[in-house]
Formats: structure tokens, C-alpha cells, sequence
């Protein structure tokens, strides 16, 4: 049976009007995104081996993929691993380099645009007597399958690159054994899917215009969701009193915005708690205490144990629980 999470995740990938990251183009495939003043949602999709990373700012949203070939260790791979490191030092036309948009000014900038990164990678894992895998490591620091994966992360946001000491949340997953497992879990998980949503619209928890305008993005490693928001900027339809137009707006803002206005504001990270269905492996996600919406009641199914971020939009209950409060969420 498909779970409430993994309906919500590929239901949102077929219906949207654009394509997933073309990663068959290159060794290592990125694009960069910026947040306007409408909706887009942007997806990794067959991440069942390789890794992808996303880097979110409050201006867009870098998206890439690093094939699996690029990061083993075997000797018949020398070729592969060499075309990696030339995209991720060079760039090329396929690989949009993070740190050319992170100077001074730059939309990825640590110091000025609340730089996030994410990243979804293979780890190595153990199996218990029932047959259930854990990675091993930590939830928050999992153990990689390849090590060249600690050493593309330290090329890219190691000291002395543009990201240093930028916040990284890493979710490893466990690749599946079979040509046959990934053709299923296409159409029926969330597994071996990265998913970025923006919404420059959000809503109060009284489904009422925020004054002034809030924008929000959501980061979907596999099943787990990861939220912030923040007031919307002048390119993306912002209004706050005295905000001046920001003269480098882009022109083309985006596909419709994909992302349900009753969306909360994510800035504390908090553990979401138990039971977890033993098909979904759950880090921290990010959410914040002081607002949870419950949307109409008129759609909700009969669910009892199940993870999600208030706000999700989809047919699902989950409780969150934060130093000084309790709180169940319907969506």
C-alpha cells in the first residue's frame, strides 16, 4: 500500500508542467533557479544510487545530480571520476558551478541570502533481525556509501569555498538491490526523489494574505520535508512598507506555483515523533511551533501513524512536538 507521504510526492511530480533535472546530459548535471514573483516546483527524479544536492537561499534554488559512476573507487571508473572533478572545479554548460553564484551580491551569498544545503546520498547500512535496514552513522551524519562523496562535499562547502560553515542537512537512503525495485518504486515512493517547491504566497493560519507577503520553500529528500519562510522580496511580489525594487529581477519567473498556501513558517528544528512506518526513514525536519494549520476536514482519511511538515497539502496526520508544546496536524 502507498503511503500518504509517498502520494503526496508523486503526485506532485506528475502534476507539474516541468521536467526533472536532466541528469542523463552529464557526470554532474545542476541548474540554478530564482524565486519570482511565481510558483515552480523543481525535482531530481531516479536518485537511487547517485547523489543530488540542492542549495536554497531566499532568492532561488540550486539543483544537481552526481551519477554514481563518478563516485566509486573503482579502477575501470578512472574516466568517470576524472569528467566529475573537471564539471565541479570548471563548470561546462551542463554543471552551473554554486560558488559562481555566491560572491558578494550573488544569490547564494552565506552572508547576505540564509543559505541552506541539502544534501540526499547512498550510505552504508545494517540489518536487524526482522529484516528492517538503518543507515549507519547518524541520523543526522550518516556513514556514505562511496567516501568520495565526503570529498565532493569538502571541495564544494569545505573551509575556504564560498560555503563554509553553511548549515548542510544530509538524509543518506538505502539504494535498492534491483533493476525490478527501481522500476517500482517509480510510481509508488517517494525513494529516489528530490523535490523543491516555492511558493511566493503563502497564507496565515487564518488562510488570509500575510501583511507583508511571505514566500516559502519546501525541500523534499525522499519522504522527508524540510520547510522555511521568509518575507517575500520586491521580485517576488513583496510589499513591505519601504521596500524598494530590486533592480536585478529576472524576467521569467516560473511555472504556476505548486506549493498549498497553508504552509507554515519552518526556523526550529524539531524531531517528529513516533511511530514511523518502518518504509519511511525520517530525519529532523524543520517547522515552526508558533502556528499549525489544520485545514477542512471534509478530506481526511483514517490515518494514524504517518510523517509530514504542517501544511503539506496532502491527506495526512502527523505529531510534532517541540520543547513547550504538543501539536497534532491534519493536512
Amino acid at each position: 500500500m502507498i503511503s500518504n507521504v509517498d502520494k503526496y510526492v508523486i503526485d506532485t511530480l506528475k502534476g507539474t508542467n516541468e521536467e526533472g533535472l536532466d541528469w542523463t546530459k552529464g557526470i554532474a548535471v545542476s541548474n540554478y533557479y530564482p524565486f519570482l514573483d511565481k510558483g515552480l516546483t523543481k525535482y531530481v527524479s531516479g536518485v537511487t544510487g547517485c547523489t543530488s544536492i540542492v542549495i536554497t537561499s531566499e532568492k532561488g534554488v540550486w539543483v544537481s545530480h552526481f551519477t554514481e559512476m563518478g563516485l566509486m573507487d573503482d579502477a575501470g571508473r578512472q574516466q568517470e571520476r576524472d569528467s566529475l572533478d573537471q564539471a565541479v572545479q570548471n563548470g561546462n554548460s551542463r554543471y552551473v558551478k554554486p560558488s559562481d553564484l555566491a560572491s558578494v551580491g550573488g544569490d547564494l551569498n552565506k552572508e547576505s541570502q540564509n543559505v541552506q544545503i541539502y544534501i540526499s546520498a547512498p550510505c552504508t547500512y545494517t540489518t536487524d533481525a526482522g529484516g528492517n535496514k538503518a543507515c549507519t552513522g547518524s541520523v543526522d551524519n550518516p556513514t556514505w556509501e562511496y567516501a568520495r562523496i565526503d570529498t565532493l562535499l569538502t571541495t564544494l562547502f569545505g573551509v575556504g569555498t564560498p560555503f563554509e560553515g553553511v548549515t548542510v542537512t544530509k538524509r543518506g537512503y538505502i539504494k535498492p538491490e534491483s533493476r525490478d525495485e527501481v522500476d517500482e518504486l517509480a510510481d509508488t515512493s517517494a525513494r529516489g526523489k528530490v523535490v523543491v517547491q516555492y511558493d511566493p504566497n503563502q497564507l496565515t493560519d487564518k488562510f488570509l494574505p500575510y501583511n507583508p507577503k511571505h514566500a516559502a520553500i519546501r525541500v523534499w529528500l525522499e519522504s522527508s520535508p524540510y520547510q522555511r519562510e521568509w518575507v517575500a522580496s520586491s521580485c517576488q511580489g513583496g510589499n513591505a512598507p519601504n521596500q524598494k525594487r530590486d533592480g536585478s529581477c529576472p524576467s521569467d519567473s516560473g511555472a504556476p506555483s505548486s506549493i498549498p498556501p497553508n504552509t507554515t513558517t519552518a526556523t526550529t528544528m524539531l524531531t517528529i515523533s513516533s511511530p514511523v512506518p518502518t518504509s519511511l526513514t525520517i530525519s529532523t525536519n524543520t517547522i515552526d511551533s508558533s502556528s499549525v494549520i489544520i485545514p477542512p476536514t471534509s478530506a481526511i482519511p483514517t490515518v494514524t501513524t504517518a510523517i509530514a511538515s504542517t501544511g503539506i497539502g496532502s491527506t495526512f496526520i502527523s505529531v510534532v512536538r517541540g520543547p513547550s508544546f504538543t501539536a497534532t496536524l491534519i493536512a
